[in-house]
C-alpha cells in the first residue's frame, strides 16, 4: 500500500497533516507577527535604560551652556563698559597719550546714528611724530574697552624739521552698554 492510498483511507491520518499544515502555518505566520513586536520592545527597553544618560547628557550640557554664557556675559561687560564710565574712558585715552608724552584734546562727535548702537564718538587731536602717532594708535587698540578707530588724518607743521612733527586727528567710537 502506498503512501497516497494510505492517506485516502484513514482519516485520521488526512486529519493529523491538515492540523500540522494548520501548525506550520500558524507558525510561520506567528514569526512574522512577533518580530517586529520583539524588536519594537526591544527598542523601547533600550531607550528607557538609556534615560539616565540622556538626562546627564543633558545636565552637562545645560552646565556646559551656563558657564559659557557667564564667561560671555563677563567678557561683554569688560569689553562694553557703561555709559556712565564714560568719563573714567576718556581719562584713560588721554592718560595713554600722556605717557607718550604727547597732550591729546578730546572732544565729542554728536552722532544721531551711533546712538542707536551705544556707540560714542570722539575726535582726538595732538601734535607729534610719527612714532608717537603709531605708538598711541597701539596702545588705543590694546585697552580693556572695545574701540573702534575710523579715521586718521595728519598734516605736517614743519617739512623741513628732523622731528617732523605733524598734527593728528583720530576719530574713534568707544562702544558701550
Amino acid at each position: 500500500m502506498n503512501f497516497l492510498n494510505l492517506i485516502k483511507q484513514s482519516f485520521l491520518l488526512r486529519l493529523s497533516l491538515a492540523l500540522t499544515l494548520i501548525t506550520i502555518i500558524f507558525f510561520i505566520a506567528g514569526i512574522f507577527i512577533i518580530t517586529p513586536i520583539t524588536k519594537e520592545s526591544q527598542t523601547k527597553r533600550a531607550i528607557l535604560n538609556s534615560r539616565e544618560n540622556i538626562q546627564l547628557n543633558f545636565e552637562q550640557v545645560l552646565e556646559l551652556y551656563t558657564r559659557e554664557y557667564e564667561t560671555l556675559r563677563l567678557e561683554l561687560n569688560r569689553l562694553l563698559p557703561p555709559k556712565e564710565n564714560i568719563i573714567e574712558i576718556i581719562e584713560v585715552i588721554e592718560k595713554e597719550g600722556e605717557n607718550l608724552g604727547i597732550k591729546p584734546a578730546i572732544n565729542n562727535i554728536p552722532s544721531d546714528d551711533l546712538t542707536k548702537t551705544n556707540t560714542i564718538r570722539y575726535l582726538i587731536t595732538f601734535s607729534g611724530n610719527s612714532n608717537q602717532l603709531t605708538n598711541y594708535i597701539d596702545r588705543l587698540n590694546k585697552l580693556n574697552f572695545y574701540i573702534e578707530i575710523q579715521k586718521i588724518s595728519s598734516t605736517e607743521v614743519d617739512k623741513f624739521s628732523f622731528d617732523k612733527i605733524a598734527n593728528h586727528q583720530i576719530v574713534i567710537d568707544v562702544f558701550t552698554r
